[in-house]
């Protein structure tokens, strides 16, 4: 597992935590009182290839990668599968919780890119018990104490 420069992670106390790059965001909703870390994975973090935009870690030490991009969703998954084993201690029997944001221009209409979607977020669920969703411009996500 890499070790994270403190320089690439910002403590976020407040209401939204928010992930932003050219007209995509991905918008973190939580309690004010909740410390999340936003962590800046590209073009901080010393990775080995591929990487995502974004980490944020929550108070319950939970992983949402952030992927913000443009049409070419199929690498956006490449670089979240990629970022994994190289951000989380992945050892079997530690099971930890993992989801994966893609935020992209525009969602598929064309049902064959959607289905490769599908296979592709049930790939990351088995191999790392990553839940997986892929939005267009902005995405929401609820960080709660459950």
């Amino acid at each position: 597992m890499i070790d994270i420069p403190r320089k690439c992670i910002e403590e976020h106390q407040g209401a939204e935590l928010v992930c932003e790059e050219n007209h995509r965001k991905m918008i973190f909703h939580k309690s004010a009182e909740r410390i999340a870390e936003k962590i800046q994975i590209d073009k901080c973090v010393p990775m080995q290839g591929k990487r995502c935009d974004y980490l944020v870690r929550d108070w319950k030490n939970r992983h949402h990668f952030v992927e913000l991009k443009g049409r070419k969703v199929m690498a956006a998954f490449d670089q979240l599968e990629a970022s994994i084993p190289q951000l989380v201690e992945t050892a079997p029997h530690l099971r930890p919780q993992i989801w994966c944001f893609i935020v992209c221009s525009k969602y598929p209409q064309v049902p064959k890119e959607r289905t490769g979607y599908q296979n592709r977020q049930t790939q990351l669920k088995k191999r790392w018990n990553a839940e997986t969703r892929v939005m267009a411009q902005v995405g929401r996500h609820e960080l709660t104490d459950d």
